[in-house]
């Protein structure tokens, strides 16, 4: 069981804190910031084990990680990745670095949940088939970071349970 401690009385060894942690010289702010984003996709198809060379694959938000998802599918052998974000700056970033080869666009909402969530989804789902067919994908990966969009993409179809 885990008890919550108000941050003031909170303590911690002060070994865990000071870290001497330095980046090497030939990697900049910049590169090491992605550290953290790339471990998470690096961890995420390994534990997946997709996709694979061939396989096609949708990427749910076009952040950091998402963006990170898409190029990693691409390194990987994908030969269609997908890339579905609000952003539309953000989706023409992945097709110009031909880290993804179609996106989609959708439409800003109100944040729902619960059954108005679900019903959100149901009515993407032509927008989804008239952008995107209805083929499905072989690997889909939930980037968005926001826990009431994980519903809207039920209806995404895959070729084959993972």
């Amino acid at each position: 069981m885990r008890v919550a401690l108000p941050l003031s009385r909170l303590t911690v060894p002060a070994s865990l804190l000071t870290l001497n942690l330095r980046l090497a010289d030939n990697v900049s702010y910049e590169q090491a910031s992605l550290a953290e984003p790339l471990s998470v996709i690096i961890q995420a198809t390994r534990r997946s084990r997709c996709p694979e060379p061939g396989s096609s694959v949708l990427v749910l938000g076009a952040g950091a990680v998402g963006l990170l998802a898409c190029a990693m599918a691409k390194a990987l052998g994908a030969t269609r990745v997908v890339a579905v974000d609000i952003d539309e700056g953000k989706l023409n970033f992945a097709k110009a670095e031909g880290w993804a080869d179609d996106t989609l666009v959708l439409p800003r909402g109100p944040r729902v949940s619960g059954k108005e969530s679900l019903e959100a989804a149901k009515a993407l789902v032509p927008l989804f088939e008239e952008k995107l067919g209805n083929e499905g994908f072989d690997s889909v990966f939930e980037c968005t970071g926001v826990e009431v969009s994980a519903p809207r993409y039920l209806f995404v179809d895959t070729t084959e349970p993972h």
